[in-house]
């Protein structure tokens, strides 16, 4: 596939440990270009692109991986290109953190793990059964979305101060076209995986 005259990888993950979405970062410029929602009254929306709806809950609303958008990519040689995820794939990532009990693994800036922050909401659009919020109706369907409570004061003025605008997950993800390759026996997949992740490094990088 190819996107803007560069190569689009479609990436994928499985039911293994080495695979999924481990956390989930409070960052300034998310790749799914997608600002989340800020629920308090207390800092003028307009300058901080938040919707303001309450004053007490201190909650942000957002949109964690988008499907079928290519994000771009720059390796650590120069190289530009584009990945891609699935419907299918972003479910498949939505399902397994929430198995993996990683809703309490939130970040800033894929740089600060944080404490007191933990997801409370975690869903895909789903157009079809009427689930589209309506700041976010514009977004591909089956796109996943997550609402984060921010118990942690510190956080909340920084995310108040403008210093974050929307979600990025840390992710291990496999090109498709890598893992069609790798043989099916669970064993020599779980090492192909450990091999990729060195060889193919970029690909395992956080969508920051």
């Amino acid at each position: 596939m190819v996107v803007n005259g560069l190569p689009c990888y479609s990436l994928n993950i499985d039911d293994s440990e080495n695979t999924g979405c481990f956390k989930i970062s409070l960052v300034d410029f998310p790749a799914v270009e997608t600002s989340f929602l800020c629920f308090d009254k207390d800092k003028e929306p307009e300058k901080f692109n938040f919707k303001v709806t309450d004053e007490e809950k201190h909650i942000v609303t957002g949109i964690a991986l988008r499907c079928n958008m290519p994000i771009y990519r720059v390796a650590s040689d120069g190289t530009e290109y584009y990945v891609i995820f699935s419907k299918e794939t972003v479910e498949h990532i939505m399902q397994k953190f929430a198995k993996d009990n990683h809703g309490f693994s939130i970040s800033l800036q894929h740089e600060q793990d944080v404490n007191d922050c933990y997801v409370v909401e975690s869903y895909l659009i789903n157009k079809d059964r009427g689930i589209v919020p309506q700041e976010f109706s514009d977004i591909e369907d089956g796109s996943w979305v997550v609402s984060v409570k921010v118990e942690n004061p510190k956080v909340w003025e920084y995310i108040k101060e403008g210093n974050c605008s929307g979600f990025s997950i840390e992710i291990l993800a496999v090109p498709e076209a890598l893992k069609a390759a790798i043989k099916k026996d669970k064993e020599d997949y779980d090492k192909e995986i450990d091999k990729l992740k060195s060889v193919f490094d970029d690909f395992f990088k956080v969508f920051k």
